[in-house]
């Protein structure tokens, strides 16, 4: 379910605005209705970290609503660098 979208969010009884997804409580209970009254198996989502750039998403996958043999649903992956966190 694309949640980019005003009119997706909206007709999911969100008021919907820029940085609607900021609302950690907004999000998590919208995530949660998605997963219990759908049959969507993920959310397309606004990426926190390119807050003015609506081309960046994060992909949000419901794994309980997906077959349990991966490689039904993941074709491919590649490494494209190490996360590191830091103290400064």
């Amino acid at each position: 379910m694309d949640m980019r979208p005003e009119h997706n969010v909206e007709a999911l009884g969100v008021s919907w605005s820029p940085t609607w997804f900021l609302d950690g409580e907004v999000t998590r209970a919208l995530a949660e209705r998605i997963r219990e009254e759908t049959p969507a198996q993920a959310m397309i989502v606004p990426s926190i970290a390119f807050v003015d750039d609506h081309t960046r998403w994060n992909l949000v996958v419901f794994l309980d609503k997906v077959p349990e043999e991966t490689s039904a649903w993941i074709v491919g992956a590649e490494s494209i660098g190490l996360l590191q966190w830091s103290d400064s």
